[in-house]
């Protein structure tokens, strides 16, 4: 055996006895792991193994549902967009044909008050008319009647009796002449 201290360890065995018996003993105790302990712990390190697979297996398994209800939840929320989509435009072109409608029936309404208005007004003017012709008749029947008293007197009687006989005596000498 070569001394450690050629090499710049500076050990030198001074049991060297006790070393080889150190050595034999360290080589029966991996001998006896490796006859014993070997397969116990392959068995753990196989098991752990085992259990290292079936949880990658599960995540793989975990790990593809979530990307299949990922996926799912994508599609639905797609078609969800569409929907909604359809549902806004069709719920505009409702409302756009209920404002026509309603334009439509206020159109006619509008007609309707107006020709209702037209009418009126041709009756009050009518009514207008007649009220008008019923003063107008009033005021000459008033004026006439104060007339007929106002020529009704005895004095005034004379006076238009004393003008038609000069005009008819007018009127005699013109014709005779």
């Amino acid at each position: 055996m070569f001394q450690l201290a050629e090499i710049g360890i500076p050990w030198v065995n001074e049991f060297p006895d006790a070393f080889k018996g150190q050595v034999v003993g360290f080589i029966l105790f991996v001998a006896l792991m490796w006859k014993f302990a070997k397969p116990a712990i392959g068995n753990m390190l196989n098991d752990r193994a085992t259990r290292i697979g079936e949880t990658h297996t599960q995540v793989d398994k975990a790990l593809s549902e979530a990307k299949s209800v990922y996926e799912d939840y994508s599609a639905r929320l797609q078609g969800i967009e569409g929907e909604q989509r359809e549902r806004i435009s069709a719920a505009l072109r409702e409302a756009e044909q209920i404002r026509s409608e309603i334009i439509a029936e206020a159109e006619q309404n509008a007609a309707l008050l107006k020709r209702r208005a037209e009418e009126e007004l041709v009756r009050e003017q009518t009514r207008q008319r007649i009220l008008l012709r019923r003063e107008l008749v009033q005021q000459t029947m008033s004026a006439a009647e104060g007339s007929i008293s106002a020529f009704s007197s005895e004095k005034m009687q004379r006076t238009l009796i004393q003008e038609f006989v000069l005009q008819v005596a007018t009127s005699n000498k013109e014709k005779g002449a």
